[in-house]
């Protein structure tokens, strides 16, 4: 410490390098770690309007549909993450995005049903707002990608 009791900045550097910023490296809003059941709502909820959510890389479950309510917001994920959508039956139509606000952006998500859905699965319903983007996603097993709008 100098002496007027502020930490050279070398060290202060040296601190944030070592121990993170708290802020993702890529300058994105949320990231979900692989492995989640059902925290997509909650990680979107928590950016707000106009973030980012990105999928880490393994497995996300989603057993009901996220509600997006939140202007401008945008699902991405990183290599090796897939989304995938199981019903609360094992039959039945599940949608993974319920949409209505304007601006929500699906990009570049892996999505497939999971293991015993055997209904639709239709991956995005939007019910009121200007619609949704879905643009470079992988999709097996899914009847229909963008329900209205």
């Amino acid at each position: 410490m100098s002496r007027d009791g502020f930490l050279p900045a070398a060290v202060l550097l040296a601190a944030v390098l070592a121990f993170g910023s708290g802020v993702p490296a890529d300058g994105l809003d949320g990231v979900v770690p692989g492995g989640s059941v059902d925290a997509l709502a909650a990680a979107l909820a928590e950016v707000g309007p106009g973030g980012t959510v990105v999928l880490g890389a393994g497995e996300h479950l989603l057993t009901a549909p996220v509600e997006v309510t939140l202007p401008g917001v945008t699902v991405t994920a990183r290599p090796g993450a897939v989304l995938r959508g199981r019903g609360a039956e094992e039959t039945g139509r599940l949608v993974l995005f319920r949409v209505s606000a304007d601006g929500f952006t699906l990009e570049g998500v892996s999505i497939e049903p999971a293991a015993g859905h055997r209904g639709d699965l239709a991956v995005v319903e939007v019910s009121s707002g200007d619609g949704a983007r879905v643009l470079a996603c992988r999709a097996e097993g899914v009847t229909q990608l963008v329900d209205g709008g």
